[in-house]
């Protein structure tokens, strides 16, 4: 996931409920600020390096050393963004061939 995509996907979110700590207000969890550029986005790019070409989540291609066979669906790329209808369709694809493969 580029990094500008998933700020201003994350900017856009209004907020997250808190789960058990929910309270009658309505209380979500806002992020403080800089806290997706210097908490979030470096623990995403430290849990997943090992799993791309250069430890390059953003551009570089799966290893298939840690997840064989991960397959990247990339919404945003190069200016294009695909629609739902052409994810879903990517990822029932995917799993088709996953299933032929397994003899499903």
């Amino acid at each position: 996931m580029h990094f500008l995509t998933t700020l201003s996907r994350r900017i856009s979110t209004l907020g997250y409920p808190l789960g058990v700590q929910f309270n009658p207000e309505g209380s979500l969890w806002r992020d403080p600020p800089m806290y997706w550029e210097h908490i979030v986005y470096p623990a995403y790019i430290e849990a997943h390096q090992d799993m791309f070409e250069n430890g390059d989540v953003e551009n570089g291609k799966p290893t298939g050393q840690r997840v064989p066979g991960l397959v990247v669906i990339e919404p945003v790329k190069r200016g294009a963004e695909m629609s739902i209808d052409d994810i879903v369709r990517r990822c029932c694809d995917v799993l088709e061939n996953f299933c032929a493969r397994l003899d499903c």
